[in-house]
């Protein structure tokens, strides 16, 4: 016999997109900090800000399916030019994520490459 839903749908719902936009805002502040560790990096700064867009749009997407689901409203609640901007966001993101990881060399800006040598060093040799 099929157990009865007891109403948790919204809730369900509520959860799962809060866990998604959590999961977004972490990975962007990772990104943020990767930013600035050993200088400024345009390209990540501008990354994580995709990225922390996408992590609002997914809380006031998911805040707003709660709603209607709470409502009992059987109509299909997220219009798909919202989920169309959600998903274009995220693509980016993870396009953005690659030409970094690609175009960046290893080490640069983690803090586990060689230690840079300081301004005025003579080289030795």
């Amino acid at each position: 016999m099929k157990p009865v839903d007891d109403g948790r749908q919204p809730e369900r719902t509520a959860l799962s997109w809060n866990r998604t936009a959590l999961a977004v805002a972490v990975n962007a502040a990772l990104v943020l900090r990767a930013a600035f560790v050993g200088g400024l990096h345009p390209e990540l700064l501008g990354l994580a800000l995709m990225l922390l867009v996408a992590a609002g749009a997914t809380v006031l997407l998911g805040h707003r399916r709660q709603r209607h689901l709470a409502a009992g409203s059987t109509a299909r609640s997220v219009h798909a030019h919202s989920m169309l901007a959600v998903v274009v966001c995220a693509w980016l993101a993870c396009a953005g994520g690659l030409v970094v990881m690609l175009g960046t060399p290893h080490g640069a800006g983690t803090g586990n490459g060689p230690p840079a040598s300081p301004p005025g060093a003579a080289s030795g040799g």
